[in-house]
C-alpha cells in the first residue's frame, strides 16, 4: 500500500490491489468524491476493500457508494471507476445553519412529530441517500419548518 498526503483538489491518495484511489471535489458545495480506478474489472466489495486499505479514516466517515462511472474512469485514463461521496454533514452544523432554533421548532411542532434531533438526522440521511449537498439539507429543513 502506498499513501500520500490528502488534499481535496483532485489528488492521488494511494493504491492497493492494483487499484488507484483519487479524491476530488467538483465545487465547494458538492460532497468530497473518492474514486477507485483500475483497468481490470472489480466489484463494489473490492472497491470498498481498496478504499478502506488506502483511506483508513473512511470507516469513521459518512461515505456512500454512488456508482460505477465510465466518464470518471476516462478522465483518469482507466477502464473502471467506482465513485464514492464523503459527506461532512452532521446535526450540529445543520442546526447552526438554520434560520430557526431548536426552541422554535419544538414550540411549533405538534405532539407526535419527531424530536428536533431526529428531524435533523432524518434530513441528513435523506440528503446522503439522494447524493445531495449541505445546501439541500438546509433547504429541506427550512421548507419542512415553514410548512408545519
Amino acid at each position: 500500500m502506498e499513501t500520500k498526503e490528502i488534499n481535496t483538489e483532485n489528488s492521488y491518495i494511494g493504491s492497493s490491489d492494483g487499484r488507484d484511489v483519487y479524491i476530488y471535489r467538483n465545487s465547494a458545495s458538492n460532497p468530497l468524491s473518492i474514486c477507485v480506478l483500475s483497468d481490470e474489472y472489480f466489484g463494489i466489495e473490492e472497491a470498498w476493500d481498496t478504499l478502506m486499505e488506502v483511506y483508513p479514516d473512511a470507516g469513521f466517515k459518512h461515505i456512500v457508494f454512488i456508482e460505477f462511472d465510465k466518464g470518471v474512469a476516462g478522465d483518469y485514463n482507466s477502464q473502471y471507476a467506482a465513485v464514492f461521496h464523503e459527506y461532512d454533514l452532521c446535526p450540529e452544523l445543520l442546526e447552526n445553519a438554520l434560520s430557526f432554533t431548536r426552541e422554535e421548532y419544538e414550540k411549533k411542532m405538534d405532539d407526535g412529530i419527531v424530536s428536533f434531533d431526529d428531524f435533523l438526522k432524518n434530513i441528513i440521511e435523506t440528503v446522503i441517500e439522494e447524493g445531495g449537498t449541505f445546501e439541500d439539507a438546509i433547504f429541506i429543513a427550512e421548507d419542512a419548518f415553514s410548512k408545519s
